[in-house]
């Protein structure tokens, strides 16, 4: 999608008279300055149909004689929900390259407490300036949530470019929810099936903790 077109429907989106939220971040950066982000949704329609434009940027302020903000990245995005089905399309860029990223998902299964995705995603990333001028990723996976807070898929990802093709496993089990807070145990395993680390498995897990405020 010709991200103009794109630009102009998630505007239209967002001055149009629905219901609307802001976000918005600061955080010191370790090499210096503040790292600045926030976004701009607006949604149309009810809570099981509706569509929403976004808008965001980011940046690092830096302070001194001239202050001004670098690293920025910037883009818009918008996304169609029925029902558990559903489409979105993004594009981001900043001065290194510029991406156009589209995913889908299909609901298979909701019961109430459990439900079964299907989920498929493409993306694109053209760099400027280096001997790799485009990269591809693509892949899908099937994933069941639970309302509980448990989790798991299976799925596969792709970088043509790279000939790398990975089969991905993850799973995550919340171990205790108190209101604003919880700790969860999680474990993820991606087997390299493709010509680059073929047969390399990758391995990760742990426990983490959330709370918010």
């Amino acid at each position: 999608m010709n991200p103009t077109i794109l630009t102009s429907f998630a505007i239209l989106l967002l001055i149009s008279t629905t219901s609307a939220q802001f976000k918005w971040s600061a955080n010191p950066n370790n090499a210096g300055g503040l790292n600045l982000g926030g976004s701009y949704t607006k949604q149309i329609g009810q809570p099981n149909h509706h569509a929403s434009g976004t808008v965001f940027g980011s940046g690092n302020l830096n302070p001194g004689n001239n202050i001004r903000l670098t690293d920025k990245n910037y883009g818009a995005g918008i996304n169609y929900h029925n029902n558990g089905h559903g489409l979105s399309y993004q594009h981001s860029q900043n001065k290194h390259s510029s991406t156009d990223a589209a995913r889908g998902t299909v609901n298979l299964f909701d019961n109430g407490s459990s439900k079964v995705n299907a989920n498929v995603w493409g993306e694109r990333t053209r760099l400027h300036k280096r001997q790799i001028n485009r990269v591809d990723q693509y892949g899908g996976n099937v994933e069941w949530q639970h309302r509980n807070g448990h989790s798991a898929s299976l799925g596969t990802n792709n970088i043509p470019q790279f000939n790398k093709q990975t089969i991905d496993a993850n799973a995550n089990v919340n171990l205790w929810k108190h209101k604003d807070a919880r700790l969860d145990a999680y474990g993820s395993a991606s087997h390299n099936i493709g010509q680059h680390q073929r047969g390399r498995t990758d391995w990760n897990t742990g426990i983490k903790f959330e709370k918010r405020f």
